[in-house]
């Protein structure tokens, strides 16, 4: 009916989104004030662009910026403007914990959900992340942490929304 296809047409948040992620917590080495963040495992690829991209298989979150091609993440989104956001991909990269550069891997799983709120005419995402990190992919709980990320990100171009004012 065209009520349905007005519905799902209020809600169009594709486009290309400038995103903020704030203090992102946990995954620590060391105890105490001696405590490091390892945030290292999102703060490069989550911080600038992101594209709200809709396709055959609904709505994706890509972060380009993340790996070779950028890290892609399903996303949904209901008429009251909630959003979730999910799945895993594959980090590789380097840190120095102290010894020098070593490479790391890890495999991220991304559970995250928020709202997209109208703002004159662009879209904006506020919500949160938690980012389980299973360094070496190897499977074992145990040894894996967790990363929470308080974001924003404001809508650029897409939509009714025609860059910044």
């Amino acid at each position: 009916s065209t009520d349905d296809a007005q519905a799902v047409e209020a809600l169009d948040i594709t486009g290309k989104y400038q995103i903020f992620p704030g203090s992102a917590t946990g995954c620590t080495l060391g105890e105490g004030e001696d405590a490091i963040s390892e945030n290292f495992w999102v703060i490069d690829w989550m911080t600038g662009p992101l594209k709200v991209n809709d396709g055959d298989e609904g709505l994706s979150f890509l972060f380009p910026k993340g790996g070779e091609e950028g890290y892609e993440f399903s996303a949904s989104i209901i008429d009251n403007g909630t959003f979730t956001l999910f799945g895993d991909v594959v980090f590789e990269g380097s840190t120095d914990r102290g010894l020098g550069p070593e490479p790391v891997m890890a495999r991220l799983s991304l559970d995250g959900s928020g709202e997209a709120n109208m703002n004159e005419d662009c879209w904006k995402l506020t919500g949160h992340l938690l980012v389980t990190v299973d360094e070496d992919d190897d499977g074992i709980e145990v040894n894996n942490c967790e990363i929470n990320v308080p974001f924003e990100a404001s809508q650029l171009s897409g939509g009714s929304c025609k860059g910044m004012h």
